[in-house]
């Protein structure tokens, strides 16, 4: 049988050639296959030698280095883990770090300004996530906290932009708390659904309005049905900015969106991660219209877009 590279011989002997001595990483990101760790415990130890089916021999250099980026080490050999340095990454207030270096790098904030946003993590993430642990669930299992709070400070990213706090604003600590309950609603509360013949969202937004009292929610409607008006800095129903369309009757029905007070609001975060280059994942059950929404956005994007299709399900290989 002929023999054919794969894409990790491929790239160790790419960096093995490659002229210089600058350090080199490769990371390897999944889970362990015992079929394949073996023909790597060559590599890990003193030898650093990689020997293929070929009977190629691959030296890697000692400027060269080699990351597994782990799940669990369920399959590792004591012949693996013992030739790698294990550092276990722990999830218990990993999320902090994270904030901390995500405030530290908005170099258009003041000082001040940072240590207030920095405030409002303190003040509602641990409670949210300790309750979200407690008496709920996702429809994503498992939904990390990390993750959480990683697209809490995307959607911030959003809406701390220089148009909505600009310098001097007087109300300050107001306005970037305001935005803030804006974005942990969506950032915590997006991924409920009805399970089990509980419905997560309106339990959800129930302990939202008497947890968190400080900015003033709306009483009727759920705390999804609004969003903050720019103008006012006051939380303003989605169905209120409902744009109308007109219909041709020559246009497939297919191809057209109806924008609801819902669409209103999935659209409105796909426009600031689409705008931001951050990725989007709409959940939900067959016909709930994902892709719709979906190729609605792409339809309305501008030329410098380019824009793949794929289709696939669960037995896609």
């Amino acid at each position: 049988r002929e023999w054919k590279d794969g894409i990790f011989s491929l790239l160790l002997r790419e960096n093995a050639n490659a002229p210089g001595t600058d350090p080199k990483w490769i990371i390897l990101d999944g889970d362990l296959d015992a079929n394949w760790i073996e023909s790597m415990n060559s590599v890990m130890d003193d030898n650093k030698l990689l020997t293929l089916a070929s009977n190629e021999r691959i030296v890697m250099k000692p400027h060269m280095r080699l990351i597994f980026e782990l799940r669990d080490l369920k399959y590792a050999t004591p012949a693996t883990s013992s030739r790698a340095g294990v550092l276990y990454i722990t999830e218990v207030k990993q999320w902090w770090n994270f904030v901390q270096t995500w405030v530290m790098r908005r170099e258009e904030d003041s000082t001040e300004r940072k240590q207030m946003i920095l405030e409002l993590f303190q003040t509602y993430v641990p409670d949210t996530l300790f309750t979200l642990k407690k008496e709920f669930r996702h429809m994503l299992q498992p939904t990390l906290d990390f993750n959480m709070v990683q697209t809490l400070t995307r959607v911030l990213d959003g809406l701390y932009t220089p148009e909505n706090l600009p310098k001097g604003l007087p109300n300050e600590q107001v306005v970037l708390e305001t935005y803030f309950v804006f974005a942990c609603v969506w950032a915590f509360g997006s991924g409920f659904t009805i399970s089990d013949g509980v419905d997560m969202r309106k339990n959800y937004s129930t302990w939202w309005k008497q947890k968190w009292t400080k900015v003033k929610m709306p009483t009727k409607g759920s705390v999804f049905d609004f969003f903050v008006d720019k103008a006012t800095l006051k939380f303003t129903p989605w169905a209120q900015v409902v744009p109308s369309i007109t219909y041709d009757s020559a246009t497939p029905m297919d191809s057209v969106t109806v924008p609801t007070g819902e669409t209103q609001s999935i659209t409105f975060f796909l426009d600031l991660l689409v705008e931001l280059r951050y990725p989007a994942l709409l959940v939900g059950l067959a016909g709930a219209g994902k892709t719709a929404m979906i190729n609605g956005k792409l339809r309305s994007l501008p030329e410098d877009y380019m824009t793949l299709t794929t289709n696939f399900n669960y037995y896609t290989d």
